[in-house]
């Protein structure tokens, strides 16, 4: 008669240990999954969108992907049936330089930023100081593959146009990455950087450029 007894206490015992193992490798899987999404890092300013512009290196930092900014519906709708959207609209307004293809305006456009092309506002044979100088009182970055405006911004210590310099031109094959660029340091071309865009990083300079 012990003998029943002890069978049931073992095939008691191996459904506990089978419960524990299985219990153990869904605690794993879980964690494994967990652990593998990587993490996003955001600065969060509260409904105050201005306190983007006072730490304009750190939002630089590459381990953060942006600023969260929040906004009350009372911003949005100021009075009853009142409504203004202004406040969380993109501000940066792109101009599109002769050596880039206005195929690109295209891009800016669909991802909702303004956009126009050089050859639409101005001479296409005008000089780099004349782009230059329409685009910072237009309030706008120029979005560019020539180096030499680069140089201009060094040389003479201007605080704009923000410049986005990309070192290949067909939306094609770039334009996720600027796009996620454009996302990322929006509020630094507004307040005025230099940015350069390869299919590796983005690299950001706040401007003025130190000789």
């Amino acid at each position: 008669m012990n003998c029943p007894a002890v069978s049931i206490a073992r095939v008691s015992g191996d459904m506990t240990v089978r419960k524990t193992v299985c219990c153990v490798l869904f605690i794993w899987l879980f964690g494994a999954s967990v652990s593998a999404k990587p993490a996003h890092h955001y600065v969060f300013v509260g409904q105050d969108g201005e306190k983007i512009k006072l730490a304009l290196s750190f939002l630089g930092t590459e381990s953060l992907e942006g600023a969260q900014v929040a906004y009350s519906w009372r911003q949005l709708e100021p009075g009853k049936d009142e409504y203004d959207f202004g406040a969380i609209q993109p501000a940066v307004k792109l101009l599109v330089a002769m050596n880039l293809s206005p195929s690109w305006t295209t891009v800016f456009i669909r991802h909702g930023w303004e956009s126009v092309h050089w050859s639409s506002v101005g001479d296409p044979r005008g000089s780099d100081r004349t782009i230059m100088k329409w685009a910072r009182t237009n309030g706008y970055v120029l979005f560019t593959h020539d180096r030499d405006f680069t140089s201009l911004l060094a040389t003479t210590g201007a605080e704009g146009p923000s410049v986005m310099r990309t070192q290949d031109v067909t939306p094609g094959h770039l334009e996720q990455i600027v796009v996620g660029a454009l996302q990322k340091y929006e509020a630094l071309l507004e307040a005025g950087a230099l940015i350069s865009i390869d299919e590796a990083r983005a690299r950001v300079r706040i401007l003025p450029l130190a000789h």
